[in-house]
């Protein structure tokens, strides 16, 4: 049995810009790094295996003013101002340019008196609009402490972005941040029955090739992860005979034996060749992890 990996890493970075009253420009004072929560991890890794719907950055509204205590059922950034937390205005970033896998965000505060911040930041959906910060945490951030005097405008550009896949399922993901996810899961479709091409096209799961054609193999999805894993788990079974060349792939949308997932290929890997007699009875577990 082989076990295989694919791990998206998601990455933020948050751009700390500041201009005082007195001055004509933003001045970029600060760039801060940090890792997710674990209801981001959840929701990407839910994306996978099931449609996932009403969770994206902005479907509830964005934050259209600072509002102390936060603005209730909308998303965005919030900061810690004083003793407590306040909506900064968020916008969404244009487009993405095609290839670039992330997402952006912009968030803004305008201070109205003399106040100080000690550099909190969250990144959410479903704000409680109480003060208590967001129902669901995505990531939070510290841009250290600043003091504000009446008209200093302090933004921030809050980016994830995600590697360590192929182009389709990361495209799928970075969408995933802001918008309804649905009809691409793997097993959307249905997943692979057998092992012949015929009676599993358009199906998901994981395919093996010899050297001209590829053939499904008899996909199932791995018991219910434990929670705080934040993966979800495939297993392809073939039985031979078969000469296999080592290449494996994961997708959705079998097209034919020719080209197999196509352009909805999730990832490949090469395994050692092997003659595979009748009989011969080749099992991979592929996993898909989030970090």
């Amino acid at each position: 049995m082989k076990e295989i990996n694919i791990n998206v890493k998601i990455m933020h970075n948050v751009e700390v810009w500041l201009k005082r009253a007195n001055e004509d420009d933003f001045k970029l004072v600060k760039e801060a790094h940090n890792t997710s929560q674990p209801y981001l991890l959840g929701m990407l890794r839910d994306c996978t295996y099931k449609d996932v719907v009403d969770k994206g950055m902005g479907f509830n509204g964005l934050f259209d003013a600072n509002t102390g205590g936060g603005y209730e059922d909308k998303d965005g950034i919030l900061i810690d101002i004083g003793a407590g937390n306040c909506s900064m205005i968020t916008t969404a970033h244009a487009t993405d340019p095609s290839g670039n896998y992330y997402k952006r965000w912009t968030g803004v505060y305008t201070a109205s008196s003399a106040e100080s911040t000690n550099g909190n930041l969250y990144l959410g959906t479903y704000d409680l609009g109480s003060g208590d910060g967001f129902s669901n945490l995505w990531a939070t951030a510290n841009i250290g402490s600043w003091s504000m005097n009446t008209g200093d405008i302090l933004k921030v550009h809050w980016k994830i972005s995600l590697a360590g896949a192929n182009p389709y399922l990361l495209t799928q993901l970075r969408n995933a941040l802001t918008g309804d996810s649905e009809d691409w899961f793997l097993g959307d479709n249905g997943l692979f029955t057998s092992n012949e091409v015929h009676g599993n096209e358009f199906k998901d799961g994981l395919l093996i090739k010899d050297a001209n054609f590829y053939y499904p193999m008899i996909t199932t999805v791995h018991s219910s992860d434990p929670s705080g894993n934040y993966y979800r788990r495939w297993q392809g079974v073939f039985t031979g005979p078969l000469n296999f060349s080592g290449l494996v792939s994961l997708g959705t949308d079998l097209v034919d034996e020719d080209v197999g997932f196509d352009t909805n290929e999730w990832d490949n890997d090469s395994l050692s060749a092997w003659s595979m007699a009748a009989g011969d009875i080749l099992r991979i577990n592929w996993k898909v992890s989030f970090s």
